[in-house]
């Protein structure tokens, strides 16, 4: 009972954080036969070991017009039952919420891939096509919905003042002095022999290709908006990794860093390869940054369910942005707004606000992972922010500062500032990771 208690409180407490009101809402987790608002509790035994539900049992149920998958029921019967003054969920939306939030799967399933990351291939999102659906975001509409019609209010999610949703835009800064090697190869491969010698001489006289801090500002410039550079402090393989191909000691890094908080833009962690499982190698590189830092992504997407959310924890960090899937877009913890980490090992949610990766240039680009043609990046950007819009949450996205020159990947540029004008057109707001975290909370 105790172990559900803390689970349910923290969705309880994030709904509530979410949804704003004056009003303390009589809410009661099981049916007790006189709170307002009851919701039925689930066969959830299995959260007492490593143990997944089975899938053979989710029963769907449509909500908003969507088929929406419930994972701890025995019964099917519609999602609310009103009488008189109070109303009954019938499901339980939160144990399930739980077990997708907090990424008990990852918990539960030790397969991992060559670089030690929970594999898409075995997520529940993947199995039971739910990758593009918030399924979180409409547990909590559900709940908003009971609220509403017992309390005669309506909830509104208020936290992008009056735009419809916002937009966290990134870019992980992994290489960016070593154009003049990899693109001149790629050039070659196409059959420029120019390009090369252009590529070595302006690393040799001016800077990398890749060092286009300058022009990735000025695009932004343009475009009217502000984003989060995450670098890395280590340039030394880790672990058979590769890290950064840069220093930031660099004394030429001095005016990047100036450059990009003088527009207003962030610059925040890039934890190395291993220091998502290695409490003190990330407080050295948090140590060794040159300017005071709040944020990280880790490099590679690492993220070990059962150590990092502590491992942050104790960092002093205020947010994280690395819980996304990098083989596929879409929503990995199903949810489509920031969170509290939960720290699974402990049992009690985390400070760390976590600001869920969803749209990365390597995911649809990669052969391998979703290989995308160009004209289908966009159809799924607009159906993720169609989503996004829906629940007024956050989309966020990373572009590699490479991906924003043309010398070896031509066009993802253009993809990347017609995705920001299609979010300009929907009413979206843009901010850096550390103002959403202010917000937050």
């Amino acid at each position: 009972m105790k172990k559900m208690l803390n689970k349910s409180k923290y969705i309880l407490d994030l709904f509530k954080m979410i949804y704003k009101s004056d009003i303390e809402f009589d809410i009661n987790y099981g049916i007790d036969n006189k709170s307002k608002i009851q919701i039925k509790k689930g066969n959830t035994k299995f959260f007492k070991e490593k143990s997944m539900p089975s899938l053979a049992d989710v029963k769907w149920k449509e909500w908003q017009g969507e088929r929406i998958p419930f994972f701890f029921d025995s019964q099917n019967n519609e999602i609310i039952t009103f009488k008189q003054d109070t109303a009954t969920i019938n499901f339980d939306i939160i144990a399930s919420a739980f077990f997708l939030l907090s990424g008990w799967q990852e918990y539960a399933i030790e397969n991992r891939d060559q670089f030690g990351r929970f594999r898409f291939d075995d997520s529940i999102q993947k199995q039971l096509n739910l990758t593009n659906k918030p399924v979180v975001n409409y547990y909590f509409d559900i709940l908003k919905h009971a609220i509403d019609k017992i309390y005669g209010t309506s909830l509104k999610i208020n936290l992008w003042e009056n735009k419809d949703f916002v937009v966290f835009v990134s870019h992980d800064i992994d290489d960016c002095e070593s154009a003049w090697k990899e693109a001149s190869y790629w050039q070659l491969k196409n059959g420029n022999f120019i390009a090369p010698f252009k590529l070595v001489f302006k690393k040799i006289f001016q800077n990398d290709a890749w060092f286009n801090f300058d022009k990735i500002l000025e695009i932004e410039k343009n475009q009217t908006i502000n984003s989060t550079f995450n670098f890395i402090t280590d340039s030394k393989p880790s672990g058979g990794l590769k890290n950064g191909d840069y220093n930031i000691a660099d004394k030429k890094f001095s005016a990047v860093f100036s450059n990009i908080q003088k527009s207003g833009s962030e610059i925040a962690m890039h934890g190395s390869s291993r220091s998502y499982n290695n409490e003190s190698k990330l407080k050295n590189e948090i140590a060794s940054f040159p300017i005071d830092v709040i944020g990280n992504r880790f490099h590679y997407l690492n993220y070990d369910i059962e150590n990092t959310p502590e491992i942050l924890e104790n960092s002093g960090l205020a947010y994280d942005s690395t819980v996304g899937f990098a083989e596929s877009a879409g929503f990995r913890s199903s949810f489509c707004l920031p969170y509290f980490l939960y720290d699974l090992k402990n049992d009690k949610p985390t400070s760390i606000v976590e600001l869920p990766l969803i749209f990365m240039d390597s995911s649809l680009r990669v052969k391998g992972y979703m290989n995308l043609p160009k004209d289908k990046i966009i159809d799924l950007a607009q159906e993720l922010i169609k989503e996004i819009k829906k629940h007024n949450g956050m989309f966020s996205i990373n572009w590699h500062n490479n991906r924003l020159s043309d010398v070896k990947d031509p066009g993802w540029k253009d993809i990347f500032i017609e995705i920001i004008n299609i979010c300009k057109k929907e009413n979206a707001m843009f901010l850096t990771g550390k103002k959403i975290t202010n917000i937050f909370n």
